[in-house]
């Protein structure tokens, strides 16, 4: 009988709503241990965004494909084609993990692109395939094939920065700027780049034999150009490009500082005069960007609430929706960090886009503190009804945008893990929101709103005594223009207009008999 009570219990759920209030006043009654771990979540936050949460372009993704490129020097396509791609393409659709196959051919060179199912391991995938391909696929000597999984990046190959390499003298060929590229590679894997994981020359040329001489042929596959404007003009060279990748987990703006300074010392050196390296790709500059807008968007929203609390319901409850908005945003950053996230151009974005939507609850939960106050005297009571009343509609509010963007967690494919980020870092901005409207909105009203009431007739109590008993006229006034006003916008204006000379006044008379 007392199990199957349990179980009714259980099943009925809270429908006097009495646990969510209890939470929020075990944490007020408790001020010290609720600042203390206030403080601790928040500058643990401020840590992860400074320091620990490491910074990249776009998240890693696995690509299920693979490219094969394959090199056969005849100069013509239908060649190339029915010697290469048609064998290549045959042999591959037999493997029981691919999907499609796609394949393009040039006068010289062909591209088969591969599509495995979704979720097949492409590195894994590509391994295994070019080790059933190539001993049973019967290809002309002189072709040349290579089998790469791809990666986002700037480079086919999938370099996270490019240094493009070239001479001002455009009377240079492409040959002699190449074998001075190949000089410069050196130089800069001796200097100090300790988060670059491999940095090699993009070769612009292939090489292989002519079918129908037998002799060495080399042909040019790449044709890059670096431009710059100077003075009004637009001035191209011809250059060549050397790529870089970083080491996993490594700051790429981090190591944007490293390469920018090993090509500084590069272009200052004597042996490569006439010749110029550039970082010409890197995301360090994109990131940096996103950085200063998600920074300039959360001063612009503290602003908005500042504004916006003061006009509506009161000055010293649009101070708790600011310390709020920051204790959100400084516990979801630590958050992702704990979850393994980083910080890149998808995180930043969901936390921008969760701006306008973690400021709900704590509104929500300091008008409620703030019309409960009016009502009582007891700052504990008011808290307590306060919480009562909006706290489960806080729950299903916050739980249906939860439910909102849970789909996007379970879409596949490559969209799946580009995007999978961006719910992540929403729904922990949500529920996050939700428990620090909960557990410390009520302990900072405790400070700026619970403890300053009047009692209902326009007395000063202890929260303002506290400034001296000279100051109390100053505020009979406006606290009960305050209760006249609370429904009105004029609320947040008598607060302002009001107390700030009553803060002056008491401070005026505090120095002023200090100094007596």
């Amino acid at each position: 009988m007392l199990g199957k009570l349990k179980i009714w219990k259980v099943l009925r759920g809270d429908p006097k709503n009495k646990r969510l209030p209890k939470i929020s006043l075990f944490f007020f009654n408790r001020p010290k241990l609720s600042l203390a771990i206030w403080l601790a979540v928040v500058i643990f936050g401020v840590a992860s965004y400074s320091t620990l949460l490491k910074r990249e372009g776009f998240p890693s993704v696995n690509i299920p494909f693979t490219v094969v490129n394959g090199t056969y020097l005849v100069n013509d396509p239908a060649k190339i084609d029915e010697a290469i791609a048609k064998p290549l393409s045959e042999a591959v659709l037999k493997e029981p993990n691919v999907k499609r196959v796609s394949a393009e051919s040039f006068g010289n060179f062909t591209t088969v692109i591969v599509e495995y199912k979704s979720g097949t391991d492409s590195v894994t995938a590509t391994s295994n395939l070019e080790k059933q391909v190539r001993p049973n696929v019967k290809l002309p000597d002189q072709a040349v094939i290579k089998f790469d999984s791809p990666k986002f990046g700037f480079t086919e190959r999938g370099d996270d920065m490019v240094v493009s390499f070239y001479s001002k003298d455009i009377s240079k060929s492409t040959e002699q700027i190449a074998a001075k590229a190949k000089e410069a590679e050196a130089f800069l894997k001796k200097q100090d780049l300790s988060l670059v994981k491999d940095l090699s020359l993009i070769d612009p040329f292939v090489k292989g034999v002519d079918p129908a001489t037998g002799q060495p042929a080399v042909s040019q596959k790449y044709f890059d150009r670096y431009g710059e404007r100077q003075n009004s003009q637009n001035n191209f060279y011809p250059s060549v490009s050397i790529g870089l990748t970083t080491k996993k987990g490594s700051d790429i703006i981090e190591t944007d500082k490293q390469v920018r300074a090993a090509v500084d010392k590069l272009n200052s050196e004597g042996e490569f005069n006439g010749y110029v390296g550039t970082l010409s790709a890197s995301y360090a500059p994109d990131i940096k960007q996103q950085i200063s807008e998600l920074q300039r968007a959360l001063l612009e929203g503290l602003v908005a609430a500042l504004i916006v609390g003061s006009l509506v319901i009161a000055l010293r409850a649009s101070l708790i929706t600011t310390i709020a908005m920051v204790s959100v945003i400084s516990i979801t950053l630590g958050l992702l960090y704990i979850f393994g996230y980083t910080l890149n151009t998808i995180t930043l974005f969901a936390l921008v886009l969760g701006l306008a939507l973690i400021v709900d609850d704590t509104i929500i939960m300091i008008e409620a503190i703030d019309a409960q106050r009016r009502r009582t005297r007891n700052a504990a009571e008011a808290v307590e009804k306060a919480t009562g009343k909006i706290s489960r509609a806080m729950l299903a509010a916050t739980s249906t945008a939860v439910l909102s963007f849970a789909p996007l967690l379970f879409v596949g494919g490559i969209l799946g893990d580009f995007i999978r980020a961006i719910p992540v870092t929403v729904i922990i901005g949500l529920l996050t929101s939700f428990l620090v409207a909960l557990i410390f909105i009520p302990t900072f009203a405790r400070f700026f709103a619970a403890g300053q009431e009047t009692d209902g007739r326009g007395e000063c109590t202890r929260g303002s005594r506290r400034l001296g008993s000279q100051s109390c006229p100053f505020y009979r006034a406006p606290l009960a223009l305050d209760q006249r006003f609370a429904a009105s916008n004029l609320d947040g204006w008598c607060n302002c207009s009001y107390y700030w000379p009553g803060f002056y006044h008491g401070w005026r008379l505090a120095v002023f008999k200090s100094n007596v």
